[in-house]
């Protein structure tokens, strides 16, 4: 090819006259395809192919290292054939989306809309329950599982078992509510129980346990309390954590027109023995009295046997009314063994112990337990140096039920003295050891109602415990009161509480080994439909 390629262009002049003018046009180096790799100096200019500058940008003259055509200079996706495919500016083998535009990305989540399942929610369905978070009804469960088919996932349903859920609207579910259409959940008497299950819940007095208020004429304390004597009620309620005692000397009785429930403790016990100068055990509630196990310590009459008028009346005051008495009372009573307790069925008392003192070993007689229905125990033997042995004071004698009131329990015998002075002496010198009282009997209740007595608490008609020795020495012990009675009257007694007539305990041996303990009293009256 030569240097110039020639053109001739032909013009038309004039009609007088014509010319030719020829322009010569300059050739580039890569004008034809091939050019650039040719090997020859196409326009010549002195440089060949890629050396020449009208080959610069040339595809044979750069890098295209993913053969597209396209100098890596001047490929904005060099290494990709496609260099963007889908044209959204995102190079194809960075594409996260191929074919969507990447770079359309609502919840900022780094995943493009077109390949986001969830393109409105960061998290997408953080749940994992195929329910994006944007419209999860139930988030943090899984919005598909609705065991009572109410259209509320059971992760977010109050009732899940319940389709309606709570229909009275007390936010109880229905499965689980005690009274449909009325609130469960209302209870002003604050006792544990809904009001709609009380028709009592606003009683002025008590609730009693069928629902019902209790009557003005009814017996129902709601504190600890005390009855004595002859009582009438139309119900009476004594709830748990409540304690009605029985009072007075004479027998409880409580006559109740309707029904009569003992959740707490009704109680006529007999008192304990007491050991010493204090009061002594008496009689409540129909129960007898135990004896006296100071009396012969009382006064420095008996000590040296006194026989003034005003000694002797002194004794006299410690006499027993069963007792017999021989010869002058201060040196009988010097002598004497321990008072015996109160009632037909009365425990004797222990046999004194002499001597005894401070350096002598031994003990006085123990107190014998009351009788009822059962015969007590004896009291233990003592012992003393002058080689006698005090006896223990015997039981009453058994009592029979004789219809009407019954009797209340006897009381337990005292426990002997002990006194100072050579054997055989017989007027005793000092008091060096007194025996303990003996424990009252058990008292007296009895119910009489129209309607049935429901016991689930306590009704407890026990004898007193006997009382301890006291002194220097060891003296004897007071014997038990035999249990009282408890008697119901009624069409039907449900009983799964507990009625106790039981006889008290006698008092222990002040020294062990050398004897003087009380004996127990004897069980008492029981009698229920």
């Amino acid at each position: 090819m030569t240097l110039f390629r020639t053109v001739f262009l032909l013009v038309g002049m004039l009609a007088c006259k014509s010319s030719f003018q020829i322009s010569e046009i300059a050739e580039s180096e890569g004008d034809d395809p091939g050019e650039c790799s040719d090997g020859a100096d196409n326009d010549e200019d002195g440089d060949f192919d890629c050396n020449d500058t009208d080959c610069a940008g040339a595809p044979d003259c750069c890098d295209d290292s993913d053969g597209d055509g396209i100098c890596d200079s001047d490929d904005a996706c060099s290494g990709d054939d496609g260099p963007d495919t889908d044209g959204d500016g995102v190079c194809d083998s960075d594409d996260v989306c191929p074919g969507e535009d990447d770079t359309v990305d609502a919840d900022l989540d780094g995943v493009p809309d077109a390949c986001d399942p969830c393109p409105d929610d960061a998290l997408d369905d953080s749940d994992d329950d195929g329910v994006c978070d944007g419209v999860d009804a139930c988030p943090g469960f899984d919005d598909a599982l609705d065991s009572d088919t109410d259209g509320v996932a059971d992760g977010c349903d109050s009732c899940p078992e319940d389709n309606p859920d709570d229909t009275d609207g007390d936010e109880v579910c229905d499965s689980d509510d005690v009274c449909p259409d009325e609130d469960d959940v209302e209870d002003l008497d604050e006792n544990g129980t809904p009001d709609c299950l009380e028709e009592c819940a606003l009683c002025p007095t008590s609730c009693l346990p069928d629902n019902t208020c209790c009557p003005p004429g009814g017996f129902c304390p709601s504190d600890d309390t005390s009855l004595s004597g002859q009582n009438s009620f139309d119900v009476v309620y004594i709830p748990a954590g409540v304690t009605v005692s029985c009072t007075g000397s004479a027998p409880l009785q409580i006559n109740v027109s309707g029904k009569v429930w003992v959740e707490g403790l009704l109680v006529a016990d007999g008192e304990n023995g007491m050991g010493g100068s204090g009061s002594d055990t008496v009689g409540t509630c129909g129960g007898y009295g135990g004896g006296d196990g100071f009396r012969a310590c009382t006064s420095s009459a008996t000590t040296f046997c006194q026989t003034d008028s005003t000694s002797e009346q002194q004794c006299w005051d410690n006499i027993h009314p069963d007792e017999v008495v021989v010869g002058s009372v201060c040196a009988w009573l010097s002598n004497a063994p321990g008072q015996p307790g109160y009632g037909p069925g009365a425990g004797a008392g222990g046999g004194m112990a002499h001597p005894l003192h401070n350096s002598a070993p031994g003990a006085s007689g123990g107190g014998g337990g009351g009788s009822y229905l059962d015969l007590g125990f004896d009291g233990d033997d003592g012992t003393t140096t002058c080689s006698t042995s005090p006896p223990g004071g015997v039981p009453g004698i058994t009592v029979a039920y004789g219809g009407g009131v019954p009797d209340g329990g006897s009381g337990g015998g005292a426990g002997g003295q002990a006194r100072a002075g050579a054997c055989g002496l017989a007027c005793a010198l000092g008091c060096t050891g007194w025996g303990g009282d003996g424990g009252a009997g058990g008292g007296v209740v009895v119910i009489t109602a129209g309607d049935v007595v429901e016991v689930s608490g306590l009704i407890s008609a026990r004898g007193g415990d006997g009382g301890a020795a006291g002194g220097a020495v060891c003296s004897g012990a007071g014997g038990g009161g035999a249990g009282g009675a408890v008697q119901i009257v009624a069409p039907s007694l449900v009983a799964s509480g507990v009625l106790d007539v039981a006889g008290g305990v006698g008092g222990p041996e002040e020294c062990p080994g050398v004897g003087g303990g009380g004996g127990d009293g004897g069980e008492g009256l029981l009698l229920v439909p």
